[in-house]
Order: structure tokens, then sequence, then C-alpha cells
């Protein structure tokens, strides 16, 4: 986990810095940087200390799903590749999440989150990135469907 949240961290910060610096209109609209955040570099001291900030895993588990409604509605496509990445990162969100509900310090009484709520939102989070999945085949069938009725016309 603080791999994973080290390095999304510094790939988000990159992206940051190209985003905000360049002058590339390739990477001047980017939405990788939603998935891709630098918060990710703030997990690691809570992480390493085995306490969780729920404002912080709550903006981040959003930015995931914002991203996964970015990749379905085609304001921008991501590659496949993404799709675990992001299943990961709502994992860890959603772990966070729930050790900042348990803790005594969190300001939040100390009990246990029903587990079946974390299963749901797991099985959402599965099921939005199946609907990716779909989504790209058919987009993926219809551009070979145009391009074989271009080579008949």
């Amino acid at each position: 986990v603080l791999m994973i949240c080290f390095s999304i961290g510094v790939i988000g910060s990159l992206l940051s810095i190209i985003w905000i610096f360049s002058e590339h209109p390739e990477v001047k609209f980017n939405m990788n940087i939603i998935w891709c955040n630098p918060l990710y570099l703030v997990y690691i001291p809570y992480i390493i200390k085995n306490k969780s900030n729920k404002i912080l895993a709550s903006i981040l588990l959003v930015s995931v799903f914002v991203s996964i409604f970015i990749w379905l509605f085609g304001v921008q496509m991501f590659d496949f590749a993404v799709a675990p990445i992001l299943f990961i990162l709502g994992v860890i969100n959603l772990k966070q999440l729930n050790l900042a509900h348990n803790t005594k310090d969190s300001g939040y009484p100390h009990n246990k989150l029903d587990s079946s709520l974390f299963h749901k939102l797991a099985q959402l989070l599965r099921n939005l990135m199946l609907l990716g999945k779909e989504k790209m085949k058919r987009d993926r069938f219809k551009r070979t469907l145009k391009k074989n009725q271009q080579l008949c016309l």
C-alpha cells in the first residue's frame, strides 16, 4: 500500500507540474490527474502510523469514482490497464475510511463499520469497472464496423 500510494502520488505530482507549467495542448487538460492524485503522498504518514484521515480518504474515494464516470461518459478515454489501478485505489480508500470509522481518536463512535456496506461499495466499484470494459468493447466494435463500411464503399 505504501508503494502504491507513493507511486501514484509522485506520478500525480509530475502530472500536476506538467499540467500547470506546460504549454502543450496534449497535456493541458489531462484528466488522469483526478485519479492519479498527489494527495496520495499525504496518505503515507497515516499508513505508517496505522491511522487514517476520513476527509482525505473521502476526497480520494470520490476522485476514483469521478474518474470512472469521466471514463464511462467519454469525457476522456483511459486505457483499460487503468481499471485495476482504480479498483486498487478504491479498495485502499475504502479501507482507510473503515479505519477512520473504527478508531476512537477519529471523533466517531467506536463501532465496526458494517461489513456489508464495505462489500456493497466494493461491488459497486467492480460493476463500474465492468461497465467501462463493456463500453470499450462496444466502442471498438463500432470503430471496426465503421472501418469495414468505409472499405466496402
